[in-house]
């Protein structure tokens, strides 16, 4: 019975070593991606904001100087208690391509953006719509130059939103764990299971968003505008993804972990609504990950067919290693490569822990 299960273990280590190589070899051809800049038309860029004076103040004239022939910038003020108003408003007689609409304080919206978003979307002179915040700057005057080329063939863009580079720890683990959810749903839209995109770097088509009646079928739910919305109208042939550096959007990160925890938990309050094919998408590459780094410790212990183990360990491990290091250097995070395997490991318990904690307990909050 002993040889039997040793047997299955094998095989099961074989397994989860093929989808670690097929995960690294989409990863190796997303790294290759390029795109020639090309005008599709005006675009209309939404930025919700809620109290974010300061952030305005730091990043909003980024986006309104991009290099782009024609585009507006709607800023939905959801009902702001600071100088949020006065700032956007003094900056609209600046900017020709500024437009401020303010929901008012006796306004009873739900909890969370889907309310100011669908306002702005409805605002949007452009059907060709980008989605940003407002803590958010763009890598380069090329940001919607290089969005706008994927509406060539393609309803729906899902760009990169970094977080800005500090030294701790936790900045670390945000910018990894940024990485990897974008590699999972790059390269889901690669093989033509498109599940999300994130806010912070996102556009699709107008015409897509009333189509489906808006967020009509999780008004309800504090997240979901950026992926639940995505499965509803995402499909192999209309989502593209968009990589270069300079179409990169960037941010600063958490700087407690408890406010992490706090994000962490916001953004999986959706996760019950995904259908069954993208829970078992999303499921599969971190339990292969598990059983791939526990495996071969089990075998060192027992001290049975620890040679063939350790073979196919190394190669994979070369494998993945070279494709982290290929769309890593392409996503400019070379800083994270070195660290890869221990931060795999600690980020896999993590999110874990918190995965599950959040299923427990929910939070609302914008």
């Amino acid at each position: 019975m002993f040889e039997i299960n040793n047997s299955l273990l094998l095989f099961l280590f074989i397994l989860v070593s093929l989808v670690q190589i097929f995960s690294s070899f989409i990863r190796f051809k997303i790294s290759r991606l390029k795109i020639s800049i090309k005008d599709n038309g005006p675009l209309s860029v939404i930025i919700c904001a809620k109290n974010e004076e300061v952030n305005l103040k730091n990043n909003l004239e980024k986006v309104l100087n991009q290099d782009f022939k024609k585009f507006e910038v709607i800023v939905v003020d959801d009902q702001s208690t600071d100088s949020t108003n006065y700032l956007l408003n003094f900056l609209a007689k600046k900017y020709s391509n500024l437009k401020v609409v303010t929901i008012n304080k006796n306004v009873n919206s739900r909890v969370g953006k889907k309310f100011a978003l669908s306002i702005g979307i409805k605002t949007a002179k452009f059907d060709n719509l980008v989605l940003t915040d407002a803590d958010c700057i763009p890598c380069s005057k090329k940001w919607l130059s290089l969005i706008s080329s994927g509406f060539d063939n393609h309803k729906i863009i899902l760009g990169y939103s970094n977080y800005i580079r500090e030294k701790s720890l936790l900045n670390m683990l945000v910018r990894f764990d940024t990485y990897l959810i974008a590699t999972s749903y790059f390269t889901a839209c690669d093989i033509g299971i498109p599940y999300m995109g994130v806010g912070r770097n996102l556009a699709y088509k107008k015409d897509l968003f009333f189509k489906n009646k808006g967020f009509a079928k999780h008004i309800n739910l504090i997240s979901g505008d950026d992926d639940l919305f995505i499965q509803e109208v995402a499909n192999q042939k209309n989502a593209t993804i968009v990589l270069d550096y300079e179409s990169h959007t960037s941010s600063l990160a958490k700087k407690k972990w408890i406010d992490w925890f706090s994000q962490k938990r916001r953004h999986y309050s959706s996760a019950s609504r995904y259908d069954l094919k993208t829970k078992l998408y999303l499921i599969i590459n971190p339990l292969s990950t598990i059983f791939f780094y526990t495996i071969p410790i089990y075998y060192i212990f027992i001290s049975q067919r620890i040679h063939i183990i350790l073979l196919i360990f190394s190669i994979v491990f070369l494998i993945k290693s070279i494709s982290n290091y290929k769309l890593m250097k392409k996503l400019k995070l070379l800083d994270l490569f070195y660290f890869t395997p221990f931060i795999e490991i600690f980020h896999l318990i993590l999110i874990s822990i918190l995965y599950i904690y959040s299923t427990i307990k929910g939070k609302k909050t914008w």
